[in-house]
Parts: structure tokens; sequence; C-alpha cells
């Protein structure tokens, strides 16, 4: 059973991603005061992040002769596209490596085809993967880790940008794996700044972040894994740690073919499969949505 888990849960590790620019950064541009800045020198009324005196484009709280500057009201609080608000960041890129990982409950389900309720068929069979897992995560070499970045604000953030990495731990040491300051080696997944290569956009709204990532495909434990539907993202993160779901739809015939692999009757899948995805009235893929915790670390 270990191999079926492990290839289940690889599965949401390696996605093809819709990819997206560089997330703004404060540029302050909305400022359109008018008074005399109490600082040193005259606001031009258009304030361009500098404000010609003191005012540093965060608007230290004393700008008090700028009567009509509505936006900037001592903190920037997230008026301006990039600014910083409620919860800053002190650091605008992140990696967090899954220290736990598990099935969710049937009702603890993300929804994958738009009908308003969650999906995740394969909580019929949550209690032997997840000892499966239990088993066989701890150990794996090749670790999940979940990377964002752009971030400026962890409470509310109308773009930023996320991925998932399969990095490993090369130093053979598991015990220091999630003790929030190991780094794994990420290879050909991340650029030369550290940044994944396959990503997508996302946002952070009152805390919460979501990603929806596109459908793909890769090799793994010698099958051709296909996700037959997006991978959806969600959860809250900071500087000290990160906590969520993910969810997508595997394909049916691959099911099959790992349930026979490993000893079940490929009508499992057909049993199973939940999905609907060509719209013919016939299930075609299988539901999961996975609940994990994860600790800081740092790729290379």
């Amino acid at each position: 059973m270990s191999r079926l888990a492990l290839l289940i849960v690889l599965a949401g590790c390696s996605q093809t991603y819709s990819t997206d620019g560089k997330s703004p950064i404060g540029s302050d541009t909305a400022d359109t005061g008018s008074g005399t800045d109490t600082g040193s020198g005259t606001d031009t009324g258009k304030d361009t992040g500098k404000d010609t005196g003191v005012d540093t484009g965060k608007d230290s709280g004393i700008d008090t002769a700028d009567t009509a500057d509505t936006a900037d009201t001592g903190g920037d609080t997230g008026t301006d596209t990039g600014t910083v608000g409620a919860c800053p960041a002190s650091k605008s890129e992140m990696v967090w490596v899954v220290q736990t990982l598990e099935v969710a409950e049937t009702r603890g389900g993300l929804d994958l085809d738009g009908d308003g309720t969650g999906d995740n068929v394969l909580a019929a069979v949550r209690d032997a993967l997840n000892t499966s897992i239990i088993d066989t995560f701890p150990t794996t070499p090749v670790v999940l880790a979940w990377q964002m970045w752009g971030v400026d604000d962890w409470c509310d953030d109308p773009s930023i940008t996320g991925a998932f990495l399969s990095p490993s731990d090369v130093d053979g040491d598991h015990t220091d794996d999630y003790s929030g300051t190991e780094a794994f080696s990420a290879g050909a997944q991340i650029n030369g700044k550290g940044l994944a290569v396959e990503n997508g956009a996302g946002s952070i709204t009152s805390g919460t972040y979501t990603f929806s990532f596109a459908s793909g495909s890769f090799d793994v434990g010698g099958f051709t894994l296909v996700n037959a539907t997006p991978v959806l993202v969600t959860g809250t993160a900071d500087e000290s740690g990160n906590s969520g779901k993910f969810a997508f739809g595997m394909d049916k015939s691959l099911m099959a073919e790992i349930a026979v692999a490993e000893g079940y009757d490929a009508s499992l899948a057909d049993a199973l499969a939940d999905l609907d995805t060509d719209g013919d009235g016939v299930g075609d893929a299988l539901s999961v949505t996975f609940d994990f915790v994860a600790v800081p670390a740092t790729v290379y």
C-alpha cells in the first residue's frame, strides 16, 4: 500500500503552472495631497513615493499637512498596490517543508468540480492511506515543499506567486528536516534567484491564501501521473509556519493501473471515480484533498 500512497502524494508536487510576472512592490502612486509637507520641501500633489522631503513612501505618520491624503493613513493600509497593511511580511519570499500530511476527512474536501461541495472520494480509504503516509513520508529523501514570494502582507495581498517543489535532503539526515532551518536541494526546479521555475499566481484575503494551478503530468515511480483537474491550494502562512489543504483529481485509468500494480482489482478505480471532467455523465477521475502542516526551510 505504501507505493500507492506515495504516488498519490507525489502527484500533487510537480505541476505545469501558469506563470506570473513579478508581483508589485509598493510604489505609492495614489497620493493626491497638495498641502505643505511638514518635514521639508513642498508636496507637489503627485507624491512619487519620496515626497521630495521626508515622506519616504511609507508616510511615517507625521504627514499632517496632506489633508487630502486619504490613501496614506500613516502606515499604508493596503490601498496602494503592493503596500504593507496590518500583517507586514518581514520576508517577501518563504519556503516551508511539509512536516505532516494526511488525506482530509470527507467533509474537508475542496470543491474541484464547481458544484459548491467539497470533493474527496479517497477519504473512503483515508485510514489506510494515512497509515501508509505516516510510515513512508518522514523518511523519503525527496520532500514536499511549498514556496511563496512577492508577499507584502500576510493578511491581505492581491498578488503573490507560489509553487510546489520536490527538493532532496542531500545530507541523508532526516532528523533535522523539520528543524525550521534545514536546506534542501531543488536543482533545476528553481532559477538563479532561488525561485520556482514553474509557478502560479495567487492572493491572500483576510489571512487565507488561495491558488489554482493548471493540470499537468510527470514521471515518478515508473508511472506517468496525469492530473485531470487543476490543483487547488488554500491555507494560512507567515514566517513561522504554513498549514492548509491542497486537492486535485487523478485520472481514472492511471489509478486503475496503480491499483493493479499494488495487487488490487482495476474496478476499484471505476467504483471510486467521482469527477466527470469531460461532461459525458461518466466519472473519469478520483478526487483527493490533503491536509498539511509545514515548517520553514530553504532551498538551493
